[in-house]
């Protein structure tokens, strides 16, 4: 169980505020929350279509999972944006290079019980567009043996309408503790991000 750290205090105070204003300018359907694991480490990825996809997948989580986001570099270089996702637990990940260092916390962070929220693809992507998804949430998820939790948004946001996050059911990537080629990683992954488009049909 995560420990009531300083980062977990600003949290759980800033979530009632950000929960209201979220509720008030996007008022989010959520489907499927009940297969949200209710204790433990857990890893929730998705697909990535705009700039709120994050702010909506902690929502969708609610206040008792806090998430551990993983996002751009460039964000934690905007000051007071920066500060403030360091002081909640955001991990600041450099997309141009195997960053050691965001593995590292997002593995600490997993090993202590607490959640992570990936964006496999690593970019927004349009409709029509395929970009291929990065395994190393597959890895991480294998490694410490947590589950994966798809979920899926709309692919564009339409005025006046409630955007819909959908979440599916917790996804083992290898319940039986196999050892796993390197090689199918990327194939595992490709999987991963169907399952959680499927949710949408």
């Amino acid at each position: 169980m995560a420990s009531m750290t300083r980062e977990n205090k600003i949290y759980h105070r800033v979530f009632p505020i950000f929960w209201f204003l979220v509720a008030l300018i996007w008022h989010p359907r959520v489907i499927g929350r009940e297969n949200i694991p209710k204790d433990g480490a857990f890893i929730a990825y998705a697909n990535h279509t705009r700039n709120s996809d994050p702010v909506l997948m902690i929502y969708a989580l609610g206040r008792r999972h806090k998430i551990h986001i993983i996002g751009k570099e460039s964000l934690f270089k905007i000051p007071a944006l920066g500060a403030f996702l360091k002081t909640i637990g955001t991990i600041s990940l450099d997309r141009n290079k195997s960053d050691l260092q965001a593995v590292k916390s997002s593995m600490a962070y997993l090993k202590n019980g607490e959640k992570l929220g990936i964006f496999p693809e690593g970019t927004r992507v349009r409709e029509g567009e395929e970009v291929a998804a990065k395994s190393g949430f597959v890895r991480m998820a294998e490694r410490n043996a947590v589950p994966l939790v798809p979920m899926f948004f709309q692919n564009k946001m339409i005025f006046f309408q409630r955007p819909t996050v959908l979440i599916g059911k917790p996804i083992y990537v290898n319940p039986d503790r196999e050892k796993i080629p390197a090689s199918e990683y990327d194939a595992i992954a490709a999987t991963m991000m169907q399952k959680a488009a499927e949710l949408h049909q």
